[in-house]
C-alpha cells in the first residue's frame, strides 16, 4: 500500500512541478516566429521530462510510459472533439430556432401589412 501511495504522491508532484514548468510554453502566444518556435521547443520538452520521469518514478520502460503519455493526450483531445461536437449542436439548434422564430415574425408581419392594404 506504501508503494502505490509514493508513486501516487510522486506523480502528483511531477505533474506539479511539470505543470508549472510548462507555463512558460504560453509564451508562444505573442504571436510571433521566435517564440512559437520556443513555445514548442519547451511544450515538446515538458512532454520528454514527463515521459522520462513516468518511467523512473513507476519503474517502467520509456515505451510504456511514452504510451500512457500519448493516451492521457489522445483521450483529452477525444474529450474536447466530444464536447465541441456537443456545443456545436446545441448552437446550431438554437440558430435554427431564431432563424425560425425570426422567418414566423416576418411572415406575420407581411400577412398584416397586406391584411391592412387589402380593402
Amino acid at each position: 500500500m506504501s508503494a502505490q501511495k509514493k508513486s501516487y504522491e510522486a506523480t502528483f508532484r511531477t505533474l506539479a512541478y511539470l505543470s508549472a514548468f510548462s507555463l512558460l510554453s504560453w509564451i508562444s502566444a505573442l504571436n510571433t516566429l521566435p517564440t512559437t518556435i520556443i513555445g514548442v521547443i519547451i511544450s515538446l520538452y515538458v512532454v520528454y521530462v514527463t515521459i522520462i520521469a513516468f518511467s523512473d518514478i513507476h519503474e517502467i520502460t520509456t515505451a510504456r510510459a511514452l504510451i500512457a503519455v500519448v493516451l492521457i493526450f489522445v483521450l483529452f483531445i477525444i474529450i474536447i472533439v466530444i464536447i465541441s461536437i456537443i456545443v456545436g449542436m446545441f448552437a446550431y439548434v438554437w440558430v435554427t430556432g431564431m432563424q425560425q422564430q425570426i422567418a414566423d415574425q416576418t411572415n406575420q408581419q407581411l400577412l398584416n401589412q397586406m391584411s391592412k392594404a387589402s380593402p
